[in-house]
């Protein structure tokens, strides 16, 4: 990761996430689409998306402690620090292991009360609390398979990765057609957890037979406070991120809610599966380049530190102006995917118009953000995210829709949140590049 030519490198490590990732968005797409297809379909919608910002908040926990992992073996591995590396790893997985069963018991005591907190239909509330508490009481399979995929993903060995996630994905697609038609949203449950257990069953044997830089090992996995504190001083700013985007989501499911019951929310939630499969090619993007620039900075390479950024702002930048014409033109087409009632396409259709026009920007606010969690400044990060889905989308939407009455206005929060949330990047950049990266040229005098 220190000499191969930078876009050949970071096409190499990225297309494999990508291919995965968009496998991962595909199947959340999948699992709307089969219950779509079921006699409580509006109704099954609508829990799906009030299930989905806790699922949010266990992936905001796996990926956060995971990106902890990552840059912190990417850095130790770039200084050619290896036992510490292997110690990350180890630490990292006893991690997530413990925040599993913290959610498990969530699932089991408060799946209910969440259902009811969002929604006063109680066929929603029926279907959501079996759906949540499925994915919650069997979630170790995503934590540990998470975990493990940036082990590898630290190390440049992105198509194990891809192979690991693919995997946890094919099963829940296949697993979907059979289930749901029997069990409905139960199925769609059961066929989640399975896929993560397969895929999580992979990447333990992947672990432990294949041959890699990082060698986890049991008596590393005893943990010790000083890589804790390293892990999250990256992952917990992750954690809290995208932890944000779940009151975000519990905000936004309140204020739609509140204008256009039922429909309001299943048409958000539609929205969210369909977006991440523009949203799954950048960040599978700024996974890989989150390796390579950690490395580098270990290494104390800033000309390339900064030459990969620049290549992945323009490549998510692609990405999302591709996805940007596809909802302008075809809104109607996607919501059709999913036997959207006239209601949820009178929502939907300006919903994704007016979303997709933050897309571009967006591509430059999370290069931005994962540079900053490469090299350590993780605060910066949540900074971002913080003004972007906090102090400024939630506060925008909810004063749109007092103002205006109208669920199209409550669109325009987001446009909104994305310019503000990328001129303080670009703020953060330059101090960053002032302070931070540019002294790594001055050489060390004795």
């Amino acid at each position: 990761m220190g000499t191969e030519r930078e876009g050949k490198l970071l096409i190499s490590m990225a297309w494999p996430i990508i291919v995965s990732m968009l496998m991962q968005a595909f199947y959340n797409v999948v699992d709307t689409y089969f219950v779509s297809q079921t006699a409580d379909a509006l109704y099954a919608r609508s829990a799906l998306s009030l299930a989905y910002p806790i699922q949010m908040l266990m992936i905001a926990v796996s990926i956060g402690t995971a990106v902890g992992m990552n840059s912190l073996i990417s850095r130790r591995l770039g200084a050619n620090r290896r036992d510490e590396a292997n110690m990350a790893a180890a630490n990292g997985i006893t991690l997530l292991v413990i925040s599993s069963l913290c959610f498990a018991v969530l699932g089991l005591l408060l799946s209910r009360p969440i259902m009811e907190l969002l929604s006063g239909d109680e066929r929603v509330i029926e279907l959501g609390t079996e759906y949540l508490s499925i994915c919650c009481v069997f979630s170790m399979g995503s934590f540990i398979a998470i975990g493990i995929e940036r082990i590898m993903t630290a190390q440049g060995k992105t198509l194990l990765t891809m192979a690991m996630q693919l995997t946890g994905a094919v099963s829940n697609i296949v697993l979907d057609a059979v289930l749901v038609p029997v069990w409905g949203v139960k199925g769609a449950a059961v066929a989640t957890v399975a896929g993560q257990g397969i895929g999580m069953v992979l990447s333990i044997l992947i672990l432990k037979l294949g041959h890699h830089e990082v060698d986890v090992r049991l008596r590393n996995m005893r943990l010790k406070w000083g890589i804790v504190k390293q892990v999250y001083a990256v992952g917990f700013p992750s954690i809290i991120m995208q932890a944000i985007g779940v009151v975000m989501l519990f905000g936004m499911d309140l204020i739609l809610e509140s204008l256009v019951p039922t429909v309001g929310v299943a048409v958000f939630g539609v929205y969210y599966r369909l977006q991440s499969m523009v949203f799954m090619p950048v960040f599978g993007l700024t996974n890989a380049s989150m390796s390579i620039e950690g490395y580098n900075y270990g290494a104390k390479n800033s000309k390339r530190l900064i030459k990969v950024l620049r290549l992945t702002i323009i490549w998510t930048a692609c990405f999302m102006l591709l996805g940007m014409a596809v909802f302008q033109l075809f809104p109607s087409e996607l919501f059709g995917i999913f036997n959207a009632t006239p209601a949820e396409l009178a929502v939907g259709v300006p919903a994704l118009r007016t979303i997709s026009l933050c897309f571009f920007v967006a591509a430059i606010c999370i290069s931005l953000s994962t540079f900053f969690g490469a090299i350590g400044q993780g605060m910066r990060s949540l900074w971002i995210s913080l003004i972007r889905q906090m102090f400024v989308l939630l506060p925008a939407a909810f004063i749109l829709a007092r103002l205006t009455g109208s669920i199209d206005a409550v669109w325009w929060a987001f446009p909104i949140a994305e310019v503000a949330s990328l001129i303080t990047a670009v703020l953060m950049y330059v101090s960053t590049l002032k302070k931070q990266i540019r002294p790594l040229d001055i050489p060390k005098t004795a």
